[in-house]
């Protein structure tokens, strides 16, 4: 039995070994946070935080940014907290003993965010060399309060005047930022929608038929003819400038530059641009032929004709290897024609080059070498003639070039096959297969993505307890732990309610106000089984292969940690018998 379950566990390993790089296993600090470096810190000292659950002041780095406070332990380059500037609405100080109890009846939503920084008092006075630090009740920190302790009161006064205008900064770069983000994505919006797309499709090809017609005609320049389809160019070419200006902007800056659809339309675009705005330099006319290429951008607008052309391109490579065989193939035997033949037709194999492009015209569907026939004068077989022709035809013509063709369809069906698997992955990303994305799921999907087993997976859990826990206390309230899921550094970020917090607890037993290290573990276990399963369900029925795999591997690492711990216990039974 012993031997059987090793050799399950050994199988498995080699499985997860072959299926994951150790590039995908990230390290320990998937979910760390970084203090800024030394030259991005507007502020770096260290200072006294008030650790609320237990009452008492802890020394801890406070490192402030353009954007972000930091605070962390002093011994370590990790942040443990975090509160972006722009969330922070006010900061409180011995000051605001003076101020006045009605203006704490004034709600939030009769305060612009500047108006809010700047109301002074809300609760009892604070020590001389103490500032508060409130924020934002619906941000990243859920309007948590923040105390620190400085050295003197001078240096509380320096930190809360430098936080003071680092603040307002932020707020006005988060305002120009987030004004700027939605305008963006409004013209992103218009730009990828079906209706432009299909109307930027028709305008290139109606662009194409004037190209044709113009060509067909030949209108003289300086004519009626003449000036009304330099007119029609000019607004097809204004039409594509603005169509390009709305590209870069939605997509500005890498999304655009990465793109070689967009670089394409660029080019395209700049040489059109170059071709009507300066007429007088040499070679125009050759510039204005490069207009005909924009055509060519219909492939980027139509999926079916993109996912053909973008297969194709990751074919050259391949196949371009097997004409590179083929080439050389030809060049032997062109040498050969040189040498055997260079005497007798010297019209033909005279040189090199005359016998590389006999080659070709062989190989290109020529019946036979022109001027040497199979059959002498005297209807004799003519051997080294019929031995070099034939060999040829039967290793290049039937042979490599049926090769190259096979690579080619081999390629294009790989590149189409990745195409649609893209493809895939951007609709779901686009639109999540399920409907409700249960509240862990992302801490979950990180957690069962990368762990290697029990262990290592009651580590994770644990890490992830101790970045949560800010205070060190050990133990967290419900309140708390609402807070720390909050506060995790994941994509798309974690949000529980209190309901559903309180099933998730109820779901491991755990019905205790205050939530130690090993309950949490317990609830993330309970978690991360169901997680798996369901998981592995909604592939299966969606027929996602990828992560139908993922999930597969980490439930097949879930079923050996159970079948470790099986067998530890029946050893152990059997030991005590």
């Amino acid at each position: 039995m012993a031997a059987m379950l090793e050799s399950i566990r050994q199988k498995g390993r080699d499985r997860i070994r072959k299926s994951m790089s150790m590039d995908d296993i990230p390290v320990m600090d998937v979910l760390e946070l970084k203090l800024p470096s030394r030259n991005e810190r507007v502020l770096n000292l260290v200072c006294d935080k008030l650790n609320e659950t237990i009452g008492m002041w802890q020394p801890r780095t406070f490192v402030v940014s353009t954007a972000v406070l930091y605070f962390g332990k002093p011994d370590s380059d990790q942040a443990i907290g975090t509160v972006p500037l722009y969330e922070i609405t006010k900061i409180r100080t011995a000051e605001d003993k003076q101020a006045k109890e009605k203006e704490d009846k004034v709600t939030r939503a009769d305060l612009t965010r500047k108006e809010s920084f700047f109301r002074r008092g809300q609760s009892a006075a604070l020590p001389s060399q103490v500032f508060e630090v409130c924020t934002e009740l619906e941000g990243y920190n859920s309007g948590k309060k923040f105390k620190f302790r400085a050295s003197s009161p001078t240096e509380c006064q320096d930190i809360v005047a430098t936080l003071q205008r680092m603040v307002r900064q932020a707020i006005d770069t988060h305002k120009r930022q987030t004004n700027w983000q939605k305008s963006q994505q409004e013209v992103a919006r218009i730009f990828n929608s079906s209706p432009f797309q299909m109307s930027s499709a028709l305008l290139i090809f109606a662009n194409f038929l004037f190209n044709v017609i113009q060509n067909q005609t030949l209108p003289q320049e300086g004519t009626a003819e003449g000036k009304l389809f330099e007119d029609i160019d000019l607004a097809f070419t204004i039409i594509f400038t603005v169509e390009l200006l709305m590209n870069a902007y939605g997509h500005w800056w890498r999304p655009f530059f990465t793109n070689g659809w967009s670089m394409f339309d660029l080019a395209v675009v700049f040489v059109s641009l170059l071709a009507v705005g300066v007429s007088a330099i040499p070679g125009i006319s050759i510039l204005r032929l490069m207009r005909v290429f924009r055509v060519i951008r219909l492939f980027g607008r139509l999926k079916a004709l993109r996912k053909i052309i973008n297969a194709l391109a990751k074919s050259i490579i391949p196949v371009a290897n097997s004409f590179v065989i083929l080439f050389l193939i030809t060049c032997i035997y062109a040498l050969i024609g040189v040498s055997f033949f260079g005497e007798r037709e010297p019209e033909i194999f005279g040189t090199f080059a005359q016998a590389i492009m006999v080659m070709f015209q062989l190989t290109a569907g020529e019946s036979w070498l022109p001027g040497m026939p199979a059959f002498d004068e005297r209807g004799v077989l003519d051997g080294p003639v019929v031995a070099f022709t034939c060999s040829y035809i039967i290793i290049v013509n039937w042979t490599l070039l049926q090769v190259s063709v096979a690579v080619l369809l081999d390629n294009f069906v790989a590149g189409t096959a990745e195409e649609e698997a893209a493809e895939e992955v951007r609709m779901r990303e686009e639109k999540p297969v399920r409907i409700a994305r249960p509240s862990l799921d992302p801490m979950l999907q990180v957690l069962t993505d990368h762990f290697d087993n029990e262990e290592d997976l009651a580590f994770r859990i644990n890490h992830i307890y101790d970045m949560m826990d800010e205070d060190e206390a050990g133990s967290m309230s419900r309140e708390q732990l609402l807070h720390g899921f909050k506060t995790l550094p994941l994509h798309p970020p974690v949000h529980v309610l209190s309901e559903d917090l309180d099933q998730i607890l109820a779901s491991a037993g755990v019905f205790n106000e205050i939530v130690t290290k090993a309950d949490f573990r317990k609830v993330v276990m309970r978690q991360v089984l169901d997680f798996v399963l369901r998981r592995v369900t909604d592939c299966a029925k969606n027929n996602i292969n990828q992560e139908l795999t993922i999930a597969q591997m980490a439930a097949f690492k879930l079923s050996l940690s159970m079948i470790d711990r099986l067998e530890r216990r029946g050893g152990g039974g059997g030991g005590g018998a």
